[in-house]
């Protein structure tokens, strides 16, 4: 163990002092892995893989060991806990859920289609059972069942429910890779698993399972790896009449409030460098109010998307396109990636994202849109809802407040 933790010391950035370092890395295999899930039952934490991001995972059951995390991650307790069971029988057999009967004739077909996968449902706790702290005292839970060798390794030999948000400080860049969890918690009491890069790169889709008057509905809180249009083609072929609606664009929540489904902040999955989406138009709305101020892109990092801002690659400090061909799932397993890789570039000040929102409008091929909605989503949130839209010489600026209002400035665009 000690040799492997030198070794990965190797690969971490000269800002970090090795005598901060609390936590311990260790490589994926069977004897690991058994190391892991003890530390798990003793109460303490371990970051894992998973397909979608690197999660950091507690016994869901034992509260001290579930307000470690928020402590570790300086999460609000406002935001929950999506918890993660090795499939539907477990999370029954374990009593987490309290549902009924419809229900849970709802829920097994679409277990048995999208898990192990990621899908997260969120239901009715069982509260005799699950710590409040877990469902942010709204009385619901997320429940995943994992689709990754290694987290399912881990919670079978758990003996436990794993509650796991992402591993990383709250509100910083989602982690695809261990580095991501080091650079984050290295100087947190933690056991991380090096184990591969994330599969899919973005969380599980978030689905509310709610019955009224003997009616189930189902409300997508988060968009994710698994598309609107997925769960309805499913939902449609097996003949399943239910409605099935998401949160609209740009919906989010302010951290005061107990949510029922984690990422519905406005700053969420963010860089630490000032972050924008960026568009490209003929022409602004001419009814905003604006004011001009100078923007210098010698020391801005573009991240774009197929090659809708090629026009700015030659002046800015560095430039990554997510996926030259415009392949969505492509894009969202490179997002998080680039954006961690963006704001560790020397001299740094700037992020500007594309604005998927633009997509269809700008033209071209778009390979998997069914996740258009998903990706922009990730980018909105990772800019807090900031954009800049390019006209001619000129780059308009708005940010939404808390009161969902706009305000708007003008950048004249200064070339290096």
């Amino acid at each position: 163990i000690m040799d492997y933790m030198e070794q990965y010391k190797q690969q971490i950035s000269k800002k970090i002092k090795v005598s901060n370092i609390k936590c311990c890395v260790l490589p994926v295999n069977d004897q690991t892995v058994q190391t892991a899930a003890q530390i798990i039952k003793q109460g303490g934490l371990v970051s894992f893989p998973t397909e979608t991001v690197y999660g950091l995972g507690a016994n869901a059951l034992n509260s001290n060991a579930v307000l470690k995390i928020f402590e570790t991650k300086q999460r609000p307790l406002t935001d929950p806990l999506i918890v993660h069971v090795c499939n539907l029988e477990q999370a029954q057999e374990l009593k987490l859920i309290d549902i009924s009967e419809n229900v849970l004739k709802l829920i097994e077909p679409l277990a048995e289609q999208f898990w192990p996968g990621p899908m997260t449902l969120v239901l009715k706790a069982n509260l005799a059972v699950v710590p409040q702290t877990v469902t942010a005292n709204t009385g619901y839970i997320g429940i995943r069942c994992p689709d990754s060798e290694i987290a399912q390794k881990l919670i079978k030999q758990s003996n436990c429910p794993i509650a796991a948000p992402s591993a990383n400080l709250f509100s910083h860049v989602s982690p695809t890779l261990s580095i991501h969890v080091f650079n984050d918690l290295y100087d947190k009491e933690i056991v991380i698993l090096d184990g591969p890069q994330c599969d899919f790169g973005i969380e599980s889709s978030v689905i509310k399972v709610e019955e009224a008057e003997g009616i189930v509905n189902l409300t997508i809180l988060r968009k994710g790896s698994l598309s609107q249009q997925q769960i309805q083609s499913f939902l449609d072929e097996k003949g399943i009449e239910v409605s099935l609606k998401a949160l609209g664009k740009k919906a989010f929540s302010n951290e005061e409030s107990n949510q029922q489904a984690p990422g519905l902040f406005l700053k969420h999955y963010s860089p630490n460098v000032d972050t924008y989406l960026l568009s490209c138009v003929e022409q602004v709305d001419g009814s905003l109010s604006t004011s001009k101020v100078d923007m210098d892109l010698k020391h801005v990092a573009i991240v774009d998307f197929g090659k809708y801002l090629d026009e700015f690659k030659e002046h800015c400090l560095s430039y990554q396109s997510l996926s030259e061909e415009k392949n969505l799932v492509e894009a969202m397993n490179k997002f998080y990636w680039t954006l961690r890789s963006a704001e560790n570039i020397d001299h740094v000040q700037k992020i500007m994202i594309y604005d998927f929102e633009r997509a269809e409008q700008d033209g071209g091929d778009i390979q998997m849109v069914q996740f258009l909605d998903t990706i922009f989503d990730k980018a909105f949130r990772s800019a807090s809802g900031k954009h800049i839209v390019y006209d001619l010489s000129l780059i308009h600026i708005s940010e939404p407040t808390r009161l969902l209002s706009i305000s708007y400035a003008v950048f004249c665009l200064k070339k290096k």
